[in-house]
């Protein structure tokens, strides 16, 4: 087994998750508390599956300085996030 030094380890500080159903979006925002230093702030929303709800996603990951999105999606849902927020996000 491989032994993880703390220096190997990645934190980013403004992190995001977006789980992509067939009917609606479900973005979750993690960022530094801006009350409780060492603290963390987590902010959900919902979207539909539109284009236009897809670029309000974008505005929102990019109105929260997001640093990396992570997807979860059953089926092909993912595609069309991907390809609208993959030249803004990583």
């Amino acid at each position: 087994m491989a032994r993880l030094d703390v220096k190997d380890e990645v934190i980013h500080l403004r992190s995001a998750g977006v789980d992509l159903g067939k009917r609606f979006l479900l973005g979750c925002v993690r960022t530094p508390s801006t009350t409780h230093a060492g603290r963390w702030s987590l902010e959900t929303e919902r979207f539909g599956t539109s284009q236009a709800e897809i670029r309000r996603l974008l505005a929102w990951l990019v109105e929260r300085r997001v640093e990396v999105v992570v997807m979860e999606a059953t089926s092909d849902y993912w595609r069309s996030v991907y390809y609208l927020l993959q030249p803004h996000l990583t």
